[in-house]
């Protein structure tokens, strides 16, 4: 005979029953256990991986692990690696547009100039008596603005210096190196501070002649004109120079800094390789982690970069039964690695 239960008792039996089940979950793991399982477990870990948190005022720091256990889901392992921060070195963004639109034959600073006529020298021009001595001194100091390369020289020196700066931080020079470079920006720095030198002179020179008397002579034009050459043969070499070093030392880092990346993204892979290897290998068992739950790794900074130059992570699920299979010998740790979830986020 099938006996029949009113709804209601049902719930009352359930309503008694899930506290009880629930309880019994929760003790199903071993906290305390579980916690020294896990030190012991991080410890060798951070070893095997030569993972070592600094200690003491300057030591050095080469990484770390941080752990957490979250209930019914397992453990949390956050992995801090110096593959992290060697990433950083690389910036392939960092140069200006206006560095790529340099051109050794070109001026790409020709709208940052001097003024064609100062005040003053506005006032001297229409003090004079006679339009073609204004008109004379008015070219001639238009010549003079239109050579003022400074602002172009000195931005390609910057670029210069800063793409040596990114060539030292991904070790493709040495520090000896660096500093012929740095030295040899100095020279072009001060070569360019002469320069400037002989132009403020030669507008200084312009400023206390006669040139009502002197433009009788027809010698002057030529004169001025021979000095106005040989300031030009001593400033457009040496803008020429600082641009091409710029562009020369520009060229050299993207090629450097792309085999940069690609050598960082093989020992990544490496990397994870070797966490596989040591968490198959490792010797200590948490034996006290559900078996049906799982052990993430978030590898820090390692995650595939966005399209908006974002750094992620990397993050690994591994399944604990599939773990303990590993560590039985049951299977090895390559196929580990591939049954296991691996994402960027």
């Amino acid at each position: 005979m099938r006996t029949v239960f009113p709804n209601s008792l049902i719930t009352v039996v359930l309503f008694f029953l899930t506290p009880s089940l629930f309880a019994q979950n929760q003790q199903s793991v071993d906290l305390s256990e579980l916690q020294l399982e896990l030190d012991q477990f991080v410890s060798v870990l951070e070893e095997t991986l030569d993972l070592r948190p600094a200690t003491g005022l300057f030591g050095i720091n080469t990484g770390g692990i941080n752990s957490a256990y979250l209930h019914s889901q397992g453990v949390l392992l956050t992995v801090k690696s110096p593959l992290a921060a060697s990433r950083n070195r690389v910036g392939l963004t960092s140069l200006s547009s206006a560095m790529r639109n340099m051109q050794t034959r070109s001026n790409p600073f020709t709208s940052v100039q001097r003024p064609l006529v100062t005040p003053s020298t506005e006032t001297m021009a229409l003090s004079l008596r006679q339009d073609e001595v204004g008109e004379f001194y008015r070219n001639i100091m238009e010549k003079i603005s239109a050579m003022d390369m400074s602002a172009a020289i000195n931005s390609a020196i910057e670029q210069a210096n800063r793409s040596a700066r990114s060539l030292r931080s991904i070790n493709f020079v040495d520090e000896e190196d660096y500093l012929t470079l740095r030295e040899e920006m100095t020279e072009m720095r001060e070569s360019l501070r002469l320069r400037l030198k002989d132009l403020k002179d030669f507008e200084q020179d312009l400023s206390v002649r006669d040139w009502q008397n002197e433009l009788s002579s027809g010698d002057i034009k030529v004169e001025l004109q021979q000095k106005l050459d040989n300031l030009l043969a001593r400033v457009e070499p040496l803008r020429e120079q600082a641009v091409e070093k710029a562009v020369e030392l520009r060229q050299t880092y993207e090629l450097a800094s792309r085999e940069y990346v690609q050598n960082w993204r093989k020992q990544v892979e490496s990397f994870e390789s070797q966490l596989y290897s040591n968490l198959c290998g490792l010797g200590v068992e948490l034996s006290n982690l559900p078996v049906d739950e799982h052990l993430t790794v978030v590898l820090t900074g390692l995650g595939v970069e966005s399209g908006d130059n974002q750094r992620s992570d990397k993050i690994h699920v591994i399944n604990n039964s599939d773990l303990l299979q590993c560590q039985a010998g049951h299977i090895d740790a390559r196929a580990l690695q591939q049954i296991s979830v691996a994402y960027s986020y």
